[in-house]
């Protein structure tokens, strides 16, 4: 716990070793906390058996904690600016364990509601949002693979937990692994104390959002701010299409191994084809970032990369028959997920200005996770309603294919990427301004040493 109370120190540099320790810790927490929610189809079984209810009623509890996090953003960007990064991640990492250790103990689906989905979804809602501004803090010219090494996390826990949550409820029972889990939480809980708010950033593109540092904070409030956002056309494009893509980029979570069994296939086979998807995901969010560092590469482009994968590999799932098909679109759809996660955030970011940036992305993710929780239901009323899948997924493909075709407005405004450059170029001359300041006010503070010395001698 040293790190977190440490001696006041001079700032850290962005770009630097410590800036990487950053991202490998939040990629870690991520990993570990964000994992654990996503392996709650490993509990779902379990629940229902246990507390007698139905499928419907028990999907419910994972459905909504995947919402609470990114819906309430917003709020863990209040709290966050209140305190600062370590110690909202910290925070949020405190109420996943108490979350945990809570439902061990629940009787019915009821507690389950506020013990885990609300409970956890805040907690977890407090560490993402840190974890994301941490990482965009502490980099600058590696910023967006940074990001996707963060958000690969979410990925590489849910490849590596799933076997281990489903051994130790064979072992032991949903409660005692719970309480196993949340001690497991420690790590990340060390982990975290790594996110040094003290940043200094020459070029001050990236946010400052320790207590008492407003300097790009945006002094307007509430309703003001969302007007500001709005009068971005690329912010509005971009949160639309992200919207859109939440929607139905992971339908396929909820309905992949029901459509399986649908045209023959095991669940056994089928559960396998999310290793494939992981695996993809992980590699394509870190590859996504690594392109977007590149200053020619327009992030846009990169996200309609991704959406044009998802949306043609879940139209041309309904051709599939074998399983070898399956296991293509599980790579395609992959593929699109991956740069989803990672073009989101720098979407979000960098279509507006810095000082709104604190703002766009809570707010942006906020209408994603409406996008995301309504989806899997359309999609599975469709499915109810006409007795098959394939009408299901040929909407959710045309949906993805028209959040491809929305991002070709910019062409139509006034292009955001030479704004940001002109901004960025600006910046880059105010700091090369203030260096040649500095250096002119040592000269002259050792001029007049000089001085001073020289009528001494005399």
């Amino acid at each position: 716990m040293k790190l977190c109370f440490s001696k006041p120190h001079s700032p850290r540099t962005t770009d630097s070793a410590w800036s990487w320790l950053v991202c490998v810790s939040g990629c870690l927490s991520l990993g570990l906390v964000f994992g654990m929610l996503q392996c709650y189809a490993v509990v779902m079984p379990v629940f229902m058996d246990h507390f007698k209810e139905s499928r419907e009623k028990t999907g419910w509890a994972g459905s909504i904690a995947l919402g609470i996090i990114f819906f309430c953003l917003p709020l863990s960007t209040m709290v966050m600016t209140r305190l600062n990064i370590r110690y909202s991640a910290v925070l949020g990492i405190l109420m996943c364990i108490t979350s945990l250790v809570a439902t061990s103990f629940t009787t019915n689906i009821i507690q389950v509601f506020f013990s885990y989905s609300i409970l956890y979804g805040l907690g977890l809602s407090l560490l993402f949002n840190s974890c994301i501004f941490a990482t965009t803090k502490y980099f600058h010219k590696r910023q967006a693979i940074a990001i996707g090494i963060v958000c690969s996390g979410t990925y590489i826990g849910v490849l590596s937990l799933g076997p281990i949550v489903q051994l130790l409820i064979d072992l032991y029972g949903f409660r005692t692994m719970y309480r196993i889990m949340a001690g497991s939480f420690v790590l990340p809980l060390l982990a975290v104390c790594s996110f040094d708010p003290n940043v200094k950033d020459p070029s001050t593109e990236v946010l400052q959002t320790q207590k008492g540092n407003d300097e790009n904070k945006p002094t307007e409030k509430g309703c003001v701010i969302v007007v500001e956002l709005l009068k971005r056309p690329m912010y509005v494009v971009a949160a639309i299409a992200l919207a859109l893509q939440a929607m139905t980029a992971f339908v396929s979570f909820v309905h992949l191994v029901s459509y399986c069994l649908e045209v023959g296939i095991s669940a056994q086979k089928a559960s396998k084809l999310f290793i494939v998807i992981g695996v993809c995901s992980v590699v394509s969010g870190i590859v996504a970032g690594r392109l977007m560092d590149y200053k020619r590469v327009n992030p846009f482009h990169v996200n309609q990369a991704g959406s044009l994968s998802m949306g043609l590999a879940t139209i041309l799932l309904q051709l599939s028959s074998s399983y070898i098909l399956f296991i293509f679109f599980s790579i395609f759809l992959g593929f699109g997920v991956g740069v989803f996660n990672t073009t989101i955030v720098v979407l979000l970011l960098r279509t507006v200005e810095p000082r709104l940036r604190l703002y766009s992305f809570p707010i942006g993710e906020m209408l994603a996770a409406i996008g995301n929780i309504t989806g899997s239901p359309l999609i599975g009323f469709i499915a109810d309603t006409t007795g098959s899948y394939k009408p299901a997924f040929y909407t959710a493909g045309a949906i993805l294919l028209l959040s491809f075709f929305l991002p070709f407005l910019q062409y139509y405004f006034k292009p955001w990427r030479t704004l940001e450059m002109e901004e960025q170029e600006a910046q880059k001359v105010d700091c090369d301004r203030q260096v040649m300041l500095d250096v002119q006010h040592n000269r002259q503070s050792v001029g007049k040493e000089e001085t001073v010395a020289l009528e001494m001698m005399q």
